[in-house]
C-alpha cells in the first residue's frame, strides 16, 4: 500500500511540478506558475534515485554551474544570476550558504548517483568548517553589485549573513557536517 501510495505522489510531483528544466512552485488553489530562482525549486533531488535520470541530471547541472548555484563555498540558496539575489543586506533565503540547503540537495545529488556535482559542493562549503566552525549559515561570496537598502529599512543583519564566530558551532551546522564529512569519508575509503 505505501509503495503504492509513494508511486502515486512521485507521479503527481512530475507530471504536476516538471517543467523540463525545473520543478516549478504553484499558487495553491489556482495552481498558477510562480516563477522563482530559488534553490527549493531543485529540492525534490532529496529523492535520489527515485526521480528519473534526466530529472536528476538537469538538477545536477544547474545546482553545479558555478554562475548559478554553486560558489566557492557551498550552494547558494538563489541563483547568483537571479534579480532577487541578494547577499549584502541581510536576507536569510536569498543567496545565503545555509546548512539545510547543502544537507539536502548534496545528500540528493550523492544518492542518485551525482557525486561529481555533490562532492564538490560539500568540500566547497568545507572550507571554512575548520577556520569558524560549521554554522547555519555561512559566509558568502561577497556581492559585487548588491541591490540597495530600500528605503526606510535597515538590512537584516548589517554586511549581510549572520554574525560569524570564530570556532561557533551549532547544533544545526555540525549536525549538516558529520553528515555530509561521513560521505567525503566514505569516498576515501573507497580510494584507499
Amino acid at each position: 500500500m505505501w509503495l503504492i501510495r509513494s508511486a502515486v505522489m512521485l507521479d503527481r510531483l512530475i507530471t504536476i511540478f516538471w517543467n523540463g528544466e525545473k520543478f516549478v512552485c504553484r499558487l495553491d488553489g489556482t495552481h498558477e506558475i510562480v516563477d522563482t530562482d530559488s534553490i527549493a525549486v531543485y529540492q525534490p533531488i532529496i529523492l535520489g534515485k527515485r526521480l528519473p535520470k534526466e530529472i536528476i541530471d538537469k538538477i545536477a547541472d544547474a545546482v553545479g554551474d558555478t554562475t548559478k548555484f554553486l560558489t566557492p563555498k557551498g550552494i547558494s540558496s538563489e541563483n547568483m544570476q537571479s534579480e532577487c539575489y541578494d547577499v549584502a543586506n541581510g536576507a536569510f533565503m536569498l543567496g545565503t550558504l545555509l546548512a539545510p540547503v547543502q544537507l539536502m540537495i548534496n545528500v540528493g545529488l550523492y544518492n542518485a548517483g551525482r557525486k561529481d556535482v555533490a562532492l564538490k559542493a560539500i568540500e566547497n562549503w568545507f572550507t571554512l568548517a575548520p577556520e569558524i566552525g560549521p554554522q547555519v549559515i555561512m559566509p558568502s561570496p561577497k556581492q559585487e553589485n548588491p541591490p540597495p537598502v530600500p528605503e526606510g529599512t535597515k538590512p537584516v543583519l548589517s554586511g549581510g549573513n549572520s554574525p560569524i564566530i570564530p570556532g561557533g558551532y551549532c547544533s544545526w551546522g555540525a549536525a549538516v557536517f558529520m553528515v555530509l564529512g561521513s560521505l567525503l569519508y566514505e569516498e576515501e575509503a573507497k580510494n584507499d
